[in-house]
């Protein structure tokens, strides 16, 4: 629920959708001026046809092992955010049920104190990690984005070693890293998101498939 300073005065909201179509808008405008010339021609022959797939990608498998270009992910982070019931309004919005995919968590912040839950990510994204390799082709690209824990508390330690093993997953896989980046969290996205107040940064790697 909002919090109660969150509370103590109207909020224009009509005006909030205003301004972020606007920045919307803007940056769609600045990403096609820097695209070459090329790029409208690949999007005028492009598959009309083209759908999207909803799925948990260790359940439903309906792509083809090696026939995917890129993946860009930021895949969960360890026992930072319930992500079911943080998007509660998203899912009522399109008429589903977060309770439904409550046993599909991988991180989930609300089993943060369970015993095994560090072993239990692990385990979960490795199989996540695997399948998402086995569908990229040859010279393919796997884009992901992950928490970047600075400081060496026993809990940041403990995140930060499985973050570091998960990556290892990724060059099992038949992947090398080819570019690693780090990117400055926004302060209101932290202040909004009390697993995250700790969190100030996150890694980018992209990896492409060698074999």
């Amino acid at each position: 629920y909002p919090k109660a300073a969150q509370l103590e005065k109207d909020r224009d909201a009509l005006g909030q959708v205003r301004r972020h179509a606007t920045i919307l808008l803007r940056d769609v405008v600045l990403v096609r001026s820097h695209l070459p010339e090329c790029s409208a021609q690949l999007l005028r022959s492009a598959d009309v046809n083209q759908h999207i797939l909803h799925g948990d990608i260790i359940e439903a498998q309906p792509v083809a092992d090696g026939t995917v270009d890129l993946v860009v992910t930021s895949p969960p982070y360890p026992s930072m955010t319930d992500y079911a019931t943080s998007q509660r309004l998203s899912y009522y919005w399109l008429g589903a049920d977060p309770a439904d995919d409550l046993p599909r968590e991988i991180g989930a912040r609300r089993r943060r104190f369970a015993q095994n839950a560090i072993e239990q990510y692990r385990a979960k994204m490795k199989s996540v990690i695997e399948v998402i390799c086995r569908k990229v082709r040859v010279n393919g690209y796997v884009c992901l984005v992950l928490p970047s824990f600075k400081t060496d508390q026993t809990n940041n330690l403990v995140r930060r070693r499985v973050i570091q093993e998960c990556l290892g997953y990724v060059g099992e896989s038949g992947m090398m890293l080819e570019h690693e980046l780090e990117r400055i969290l926004p302060e209101r996205r932290r202040h909004h998101n009390q697993g995250w107040t700790s969190l100030e940064r996150e890694r980018i790697y992209v990896f492409r498939r060698v074999e």
